[in-house]
């Protein structure tokens, strides 16, 4: 079951939250790791929306870059066959190991 989006448009209400000193600093550790601001944090949080930490975003940028890069060398391996610069079978055999390797990544990105 997908999550509700989160509803948009102008804020028009406030809510005060009171927290003992311990509880705002683990809450404002975690906006301050998913790079956003204390109100948009504990909005986002309260909504049930999901809260991407900047490593997480980080983390996702570089695997869509090695994913990438793999597609990067399987076409160079390509190129090489059709200027014959490469066995045929040889590079078959790297381009199938290719594609686990990019599934693998693909299924990382999507679970951050």
């Amino acid at each position: 079951m997908a999550r509700p989006r989160l509803p948009s448009g102008k804020k028009q209400r406030i809510v005060s939250v009171y927290y003992s000193l311990e509880e705002y600093g683990v809450v404002k550790e975690y906006s301050d790791r998913a790079g956003l601001s204390l109100s948009i944090f504990v909005r986002k949080a309260s909504l049930g929306a999901r809260i991407l930490s900047r490593e997480d975003h980080q983390a996702r940028l570089q695997m869509m870059q090695a994913i990438a890069e793999i597609k990067r060398q399987g076409g160079l391996l390509k190129l090489a066959i059709s200027e014959g610069a490469a066995d045929k079978e040889t590079v078959a055999k790297l381009l199938r190991e290719f594609d686990p390797m990019v599934k693998q990544l693909k299924e990382a990105v999507d679970k951050l």
